[in-house]
């Protein structure tokens, strides 16, 4: 691989350090609440940028506080003395550090406000249903059971049956034909949604040359996909998603999980071009 390392390289470390950073945390910590999970993921910020190649090797740092519109955050956070090693020499590695450290965070902390959003509005839902069911309901749909024991996000699938449900439970005057399209209004917007991000990690984790197939990039990116499209994905099509997994490439991966989280119906050995 050529050592050249350009501006559009780093924005794409940057982008993808955010991302991986926030599918780790949520994937090790799926019992945490809001909170504790902003601790985590500041944690793990600091340690990412820590032991990126970017900050560890000095030609990279140069580089980073070249391209970094945060070149003096160090400065501003840390102190001018911070800058000078033992010798006297500038400090390339605490410079880049604090600059990588500000560019991830403008795109970490906005991704972790919509999972935040996202996280708050299943929480109201698991309330209420839980308001409902201490009220008088004895015999309740397995899905709202289902959803009573998840942490988080629930799929589409989960979504409809357990939405409709909670709401004509909550409201016997309710036209189950009107709620019914309502729901299906919103969980389709917000598929839509889901299906625009997965495109967008799938651009991500394609190899930007014939030399970067593997790379840490390359491969960050492609777990970052797998992460989000696990949140999307029934524990059926995960199934079939993580066995056509392990016989295919990069590029077959991407075009299978798109396709099932689309809900074409696909036969497992097909290669689909999302």
């Amino acid at each position: 691989m050529s050592d050249e390392f350009t501006a559009s390289d780093y924005e794409r470390d940057v982008s993808s350090t955010a991302e991986s950073i926030l599918s780790e945390v949520l994937e090790n910590n799926p019992e945490a609440d809001a909170d504790e999970m902003r601790e985590a993921v500041q944690e793990y910020l600091h340690e990412s940028i820590d032991g990126d190649q970017n900050v560890i090797y000095t030609w990279r740092a140069q580089l980073v506080c070249a391209y970094s519109a945060n070149d003096g955050y160090a400065v501003s956070e840390y102190g001018a003395e911070s800058l000078v090693d033992d010798n006297g020499n500038l400090n390339w590695s605490v410079m880049a550090y604090g600059a990588m450290y500000a560019d991830v965070s403008e795109e970490l902390w906005p991704l972790f406000d919509e999972w935040k959003a996202l996280h708050d509005e299943a929480t109201c839902i698991l309330d209420e249903l839980d308001s409902i069911i201490s009220e008088s309901v004895e015999d309740i749909d397995p899905a709202l059971q289902t959803l009573l024991k998840m942490k988080g996000i629930t799929t589409e699938a989960d979504a409809a049956p357990v939405l409709l449900e909670a709401l004509i439970l909550r409201d016997s005057t309710l036209d189950k034909d009107e709620v019914a399209g309502e729901c299906a209004r919103l969980l389709e917007a917000k598929k839509e949604e889901a299906i625009r991000t997965l495109r967008r990690l799938a651009d991500k984790a394609k190899p930007q040359t014939e030399e970067e197939w593997g790379s840490d990039r390359q491969v960050e990116a492609e777990d970052a996909f797998g992460a989000f499209l696990r949140t999307i994905l029934s524990a059926e099509k995960w199934g079939r998603f993580s066995a056509y997994a392990l016989k295919a490439t990069t590029e077959e991966r991407l075009s299978f999980g798109f396709a099932l989280a689309k809900g074409w119906e696909l036969d497992e050995a097909a290669e689909v071009k999302a």
